[in-house]
């Protein structure tokens, strides 16, 4: 199966050799072989450190976002002290501080409205016992609130004046008006 080449080596009509070459490709696949895996290994080391160096780009850059979704997660949750980390990227900072504005407007205002619940209570307690006649109605003139001054005053206890309406005070049975008004 082999092919071989034969030369002659002559001189001056004297032959001093014959050489007999058989053509191989071996030498040359093996070299082609060892290159093209020496190709692949370094293109492999490239496409792996380009994954790692778009990993770290993607997690640095992805951090501030995991942040404020954690941020969002806990206020959400009801705990109004957690602000978002300041960033320096130009996509997220703005929506950081956005955050961190509303989570101190609102917790001023929470605050705010605990401290106007606290005096509308004390208020509320120094017209529930005053000895004057306080009461209140709505819109539809029926009674809304009725005090201890207004129990003494015009009869009846606060359950069974609420939601009646203002007439029923001056009806026939309650007397005049002026009557009312001397007690």
């Amino acid at each position: 199966g082999f092919t071989y080449r034969a030369w002659t080596l002559v001189m001056e009509e004297v032959a001093y050799a014959v050489l007999f070459l058989r053509p191989s490709a071996v030498g040359l696949e093996n070299e082609l072989w060892s290159e093209i895996r020496q190709r692949v290994l370094v293109s492999a080391l490239l496409v792996g450190s380009l994954l790692i160096l778009i990993n770290f780009i993607f997690v640095r850059a992805l951090r501030p976002v995991r942040e404020l979704g954690a941020s969002a997660e806990r206020f959400g949750a009801g705990d109004l002290s957690v602000r978002m980390p300041e960033t320096r990227l130009r996509e997220i900072a703005p929506t950081a501080q956005a955050f961190n504005t509303m989570a101190v407007n609102l917790e001023r205002t929470l605050r705010e409205l605990r401290e106007k619940e606290g005096a509308n209570r004390r208020l509320a307690a120094i017209v529930e016992q005053s000895e004057e006649a306080i009461l209140t109605a709505d819109l539809d003139n029926r009674i809304t609130s009725w005090n201890i001054g207004a129990q003494h005053l015009l009869g009846g206890a606060a359950s069974e004046m609420m939601g009646r309406p203002l007439s029923a005070l001056f009806d026939a049975s309650a007397g005049d008006p002026s009557t009312v008004a001397a007690r």
